[in-house]
């Protein structure tokens, strides 16, 4: 499911919940278990600048190599001309970011993370997400227009 959504004209996030110990993690480390171009990042912080925390773990995660030949460019630039670097290597398939919430992680601060993962990924079609959220609570506070978000 990942592997198609990472070829997909549409991108499409995957958002994976559960109680803390009930196997969120599991699943999501079988179902990108020797996946190319995937990077595991765990959140920490408020979410306020949630767009540029998860570009600058991206940036961290990536082959350095990359970073340095776009050196130049601004983080957010840098991100694209990254993203659309491995498209091109790889047959259209875009980078997977497994995003790390941890059960203390706010529904406020959670939401500004989902947002985040839209504009990188729905609305820029740069990176496609996993979102593993260990704790229910969170969730289930989100407002209902955020289900839509991913």
């Amino acid at each position: 499911m990942i592997d198609e959504a990472r070829k997909s004209k549409n991108s499409v996030a995957h958002l994976v919940w559960g109680p803390r110990g009930g196997g969120t993690t599991v699943y999501t480390d079988a179902a990108v278990q020797d996946m190319p171009g995937v990077l595991r990042v765990t959140f920490s912080g408020d979410g306020d600048k949630a767009t540029a925390w998860i570009e600058n773990q991206v940036l961290v995660h990536v082959r350095e190599d990359w970073v340095n030949h776009f050196e130049s460019a601004y983080p957010g630039q840098r991100l694209q001309l990254i993203a659309q670097l491995y498209k091109l290597q790889n047959k259209g398939q875009r980078l997977v970011v497994v995003l790390d919430v941890g059960e203390q992680t706010p529904p406020s601060v959670l939401t500004k993370l989902l947002m985040a993962a839209k504009d990188l990924g729905y609305e820029r079609k740069l990176l496609t997400f996993v979102v593993d959220v260990s704790t229910s609570r969170s969730v289930m506070a989100l407002p209902s227009t955020c289900w839509h978000c991913v």
